[in-house]
């Protein structure tokens, strides 16, 4: 048996050496995450850099328990881990005491909010913490957390703190690498099964995505690399036809991780069953050629300003995030501002470089020192530090708050939006004013904190070409029984003469011409109130629903304020059951998060009888908006009775339709939303 397969060699090195090349890839993997937490489209597959990240620890971690074991034949335990807190937690609580001092100054409410998270996150259970509380990671709504990122350390400490114990007890039973390597092998595996068991295509990945259970294999894979390609043990003595080879694999590894980051999104099923785990396996080979000494590939990735980087990842990693949410606008319908991405990405570089030079180096050697500490920081390289530090987070907030206002508070918007929209009078055509009289609310007898609503108009008369001077009868909101825990709205009509169905087109939907300017509507006579049409979505129908009523008389509107397209099917068998599915439908879902194309293209099966079906698509500044409207794009395209109201080019730079929140709408917003709706129908009816 050769000395190499075993674990029991007596003289090895205490210490590995420094591989340069691997913080190249350190520097790769942050700028991925980067560049997907600024703008998800510039980067689709971005956020695969946190699983580099877990194969690559899986590698050191392993390698230096390794050495540890095969020269004392043991792992001490309480010095690995008080190594990995003082390497890890001084740059976080110094992170976290910054974000904790920016909320309490100007965001209180929402510090109040998060407290839970702090501490979990403190803890290392933020992953679990995130599983419980039912946060998406891929669907939050809302404001999102400044340290939403900090999951992806909660499982690395889980695995700090289990893999030693694991190893430290496997090893005294197994003392051959090949046996090793098998059983590591085997836990990734079971790992990765665990992924592809739990994950449901029709539901959000988030399980999968943050559970320690779940994410194991990539720290495992590592692992497994660390037994079979020990660092140490790696020589610069290597023939030149082995040396090709090694960086013709490392370097085409580097590209296929390259090309998936740039084709892959985090809502393709493919990436949840095997796709994660292939991931990792090609970062194993990336890494298993970056690390020896003799790689070229590894020279490069080791050249210096990949290197600078690299060594800063950590601090970079834990300070981008909260650079990026608290200087960010929440309403951004012009696109990604270039300024504001230069600023942040400046001010996320110097707070790494100022966290890794004072914070980082002093307490993982062990030799920080307050005294000396505050007088290292008066050397004129930390002074300028601290002044741009200082001076760039002010001029960020003067860019991002002139379109935040911290203080309202999306349920107060929420109610002003409906209370101006049911109060508003749509200004009729050729002088001739058509006044409306807004619902009137009946209160409920249920004592119920929160109900279903349903809006029931009262019948309307079919419109002819000449606009009547009759005001419009009012609806009535009648707040139903249901135990619903999420408010719903659904607008039913009474029964109305049947009216033989015009037939159907699909068209191209141009932008609108209502006025643009004032978002004032003019109802189109066209509109016959006898055409049986549905309108199926979020809170966002909701705002537009007394306007579409007043478009569209006898238009049935089921919204509620967090619908998933999950849902639709559901909501359809129950609008076919009540006979209240028109023939005409507008489905308006996505505000809420991403969706399997396959979940659509089910549903848009199931309604073959439908005369028509219109698709609005979303503006939401969150990273889901252009896989949304891509895939609701690609699924209509499929079915000739489909066809898509582009809101997110319609509503472009017009921020005066929005609330603060950058979704829901203001008056002139839902009154020009509706307006589209209206002269979709009517061009499909033609």
């Amino acid at each position: 048996m050769k000395e190499e397969s075993k674990l029991t060699a007596g003289n090895s090195r205490s210490k590995g050496r420094y591989m340069s090349g691997l913080d190249g890839l350190r520097a790769l993997s942050v700028l991925a995450v980067i560049v997907y937490h600024l703008n998800s489209s510039w980067l689709p597959g971005g956020l695969l850099g946190v699983g580099v990240f877990f194969t690559l620890s899986g590698y050191l971690i392993t390698d230096q328990l390794l050495v540890q074991w095969q020269t004392t034949r043991r792992i001490d335990l309480k010095d690995f881990w008080l190594k990995r807190v003082r390497r890890l937690m001084p740059a976080m609580l110094f992170m976290l005491a910054i974000v904790c001092l920016w909320l309490l100054i100007f965001d209180r409410s929402r510090l109040m909010q998060l407290q839970g998270d702090f501490v979990s996150v403190l803890l290392y259970f933020n992953n679990w913490w995130l599983i419980f509380h039912k946060v998406s990671y891929f669907e939050s709504f809302g404001p999102p957390s400044p340290i939403g990122h900090l999951w992806s350390l909660a499982i690395e400490e889980q695995f700090y703190f289990i893999w030693p114990l694991v190893l430290a007890l496997v090893l005294r039973y197994v003392h051959r690498r090949g046996t090793l390597f098998v059983l590591t092998l085997a836990g990734a595996l079971v790992s990765m099964l665990v992924m592809a068991f739990v994950y449901q295509p029709d539901l959000d990945p988030s399980r999968v995505y943050y559970g320690t259970d779940t994410r194991a294999f990539a720290l495992l894979i590592g692992g497994a690399l660390a037994i079979v390609w020990p660092s140490r043990k790696l020589s610069e003595k290597m023939t030149g036809h082995s040396s090709k080879m090694l960086d013709m694999m490392g370097g085409a590894g580097l590209v296929v991780i390259l090309l998936m980051m740039w084709t892959t999104n985090a809502y393709k099923a493919s990436l949840y069953v095997g796709g994660l785990g292939l991931f990792s396996i090609i970062t194993a080979i990336v890494i298993a050629a970056i690390a020896h000494p003799a790689s070229l590939l590894g020279k490069v990735m080791g050249s210096k300003p990949l290197r600078w980087l690299g060594k800063r990842s950590y601090s970079l990693y834990i300070w981008h995030f909260p650079v990026i949410i608290l200087t960010s606008s929440s309403m951004n319908t012009g696109g990604t501002d270039l300024s504001t991405v230069t600023v942040q990405i400046l001010l996320s570089l110097l707070l790494a470089a100022f966290s890794y030079s004072c914070i980082e180096e002093p307490f993982r050697r062990g030799v920080f020192q307050p005294k000396q500490w505050i007088l290292s920081l008066r050397s004129p390289l930390r002074v300028r530090y601290m002044l741009m530090i200082g001076i760039l987070p002010i001029q960020l907030f003067v860019m991002s708050f002139s379109n935040n206002s911290f203080a309202e508070k999306l349920s107060a918007n929420a109610a002003m939006i409906h209370q101006e929209a049911t109060n508003v009078s749509l200004v009729p055509t050729d002088s001739l004013f058509v006044p409306s009289v807004g619902p009137k609310l009946v209160p409920s007898p249920s004592p119920a904190a929160t109900s279903s609503q349903t809006i029931v108009p009262s019948p309307s008369v079919s419109s002819v070409p000449k606009v009547s001077l009759t005001p419009t009868p009012s609806p009535t909101i009648v707040p139903s029984p249901s135990p619903s825990s999420s408010p719903t709205a659904t607008i039913t009509p009474l029964p109305t003469p049947a009216t033989k169905e015009p037939p159907n087109s699909q068209i191209s939907l141009p932008v609108s011409d209502v006025s643009q300017e004032t978002g004032k509507v003019s109802p189109d006579p066209k509109v016959d109130a006898e055409q049986s049409i549905t309108a199926i979505g979020d809170s966002v129908i909701l705002d537009a629903a007394p306007f579409l009523e007043k478009l569209l008389p006898g238009i049935v509107v089921d919204g509620k304020v967090g619908r998933q397209m999950s849902q639709l099917a559901a909501v359809i068998d129950d609008l076919k059951s009540k006979n209240q599915l028109g023939r005409r439908v507008i489905i308006e879902l996505g505000t809420n998060g991403s969706f399997n194309p396959d979940q659509l293209r089910g549903v848009l099966t199931t309604l073959g009888d439908v005369k028509q079906i219109i698709l609005v698509n979303t503006r939401v500044p969150r990273a889901w908006q252009d896989n949304v409207n891509a895939t609701l794009s690609k699924v209509a395209a499929e079915f000739p009775q489909a066809t898509v109201v582009d809101w997110h080019k319609a509503s472009q730079g017009k921020e005066m339709y929005f609330v603060q929140d950058g979704v829901h709408l203001k008056t002139e917003g839902a009154s020009y939303y509706a307006s589209l709706l209206s002269d979709a129908v009517q061009k499909g009816g033609r």
